[in-house]
Order: C-alpha cells, then structure tokens, then sequence
C-alpha cells in the first residue's frame, strides 16, 4: 500500500489563488482513476481555502474510492450552499476548469465559455439564501467567474493570448475597477497582509492587488 501527496493548489495558475476559487474535479479523478487502485490515502497539499472543493473531491475519492466527481459537487452544492437544483453548479464547475485547463495547456480558452461561467455565476448568486451569498466557498467561485470574464477578453483582446505574466495583468487590470475590488474582497478572504518582503512565497498566492 502506499500514500501520495496530491497537488490540488498550483496547477496551471498563478498566483495559485489569486483569481479566486480553483476547482478541478476532472483533472482530480482522472489521475485517481490511474492510481487510485495502488493508494490506501494520502495527505493533501493545500496552499489555502481556495481550493476547498479540491479538498472534498480528494476526500471523497479516499474514502470511497473510484466515485462520480457530480456526485460530489451535487452533495457539495447542497449541504455548503443550500442549493435545491445543483445543476447550474455543476455546469458553472465544469465550465471553470475547461477555462482553466485550455489557458494552461494551450494558452488560449473559448470566451464563450468566459461569458457562459459568469452568466451561471449571476444566475446562481440571485438565487441562493443569504447565508450563502456571503460564505467564503460561494464568494470565491463567484469572484473567480467574475476575474476570469473580465480578464481573458482584455487578455486576449491586447497580447493576442490568455496566458502572461504577473506584472502584464496588474498592467492590464490596475484600471478596472471590478477586478480591483474583486481582488480586495479575496485579501479580505484570504486574510492576506500587504507586506510580504519577509516571505517570498507570498506572492505566489495573494490576488495582484500592488
């Protein structure tokens, strides 16, 4: 039997947590259904809260084996954000990490599927209790779609790609009011300080705020 060590913060993102939620169910099952079979657990590696549904989808697959991620963003979708009809989730789950997955392999991503993430995100947001609206776990998959529509059509429309680094976004952003102030709510999240000069692993985390 042997344990792993699960990378479910860094991939193909950066800063890691920076733009929000980060949720990668498929990417998670997949490798599971390649070793699953040779693992008895393991010990997450977990850079922050941004990740939360990573988290579940790994616990789950530990405990239960080779198990449908739906199922799991379903119950995810219920019991953290009273969600009647978790449909719309799951969709708004998937969409993300198709983004996600295209930018980082191909540097490039469908802006319909931009678009379609964040018309979710709205929907979903209008109709959730207001217990939910204001919990960490929805305000960073809310935050995240909202980044992710504003970014990648500037992205795309100024350097022909979806995919730059740091100092071009904070070049790119530093005028757009709605992703300074979705920056400014993920600090607040995230509890994240303004000076990071003593840990240079800091910013590889915190939302391009200076």
């Amino acid at each position: 039997p042997l344990l792993n060590f699960p990378e479910i913060s860094m991939w193909g993102l950066y800063p890691w947590g920076g733009w929000g939620a980060t949720a990668l169910p498929e990417r998670i099952t997949r490798f599971w259904r390649q070793t699953g079979d040779k693992l008895s657990g393991g010990f997450l590696y977990s850079e922050g809260l941004f990740e939360d549904i990573n988290k579940v989808i790994v616990a789950q697959l530990y405990f239960w084996g080779d198990r449908d991620p739906d199922e799991t963003l379903r119950e995810y979708a219920i019991y953290e954000l009273g969600m009647a009809d978790a449909a719309p989730f799951l969709e708004l789950v998937h969409t993300l990490e198709k983004t996600h997955t295209a930018v980082a392999t191909a540097g490039m991503c469908d802006l319909g599927d931009v678009a379609r993430t964040y018309e979710l995100a709205c929907e979903i947001d209008e109709a959730l209790p207001q217990w939910a609206k204001r919990c960490f776990r929805w305000r960073q998959i809310f935050l995240r779609a909202v980044l992710d529509s504003r970014r990648y059509p500037a992205c795309f429309a100024r350097f022909g790609k979806m995919r730059v680094d740091d100092e071009d976004w904070k070049a790119l952003l530093r005028e757009d009011e709605v992703c300074i102030e979705a920056f400014r709510e993920l600090v607040g999240i995230y509890h994240s300080v303004d000076d990071f000069e003593e840990d240079p692993y800091h910013r590889r985390v915190r939302p391009l705020l200076s």
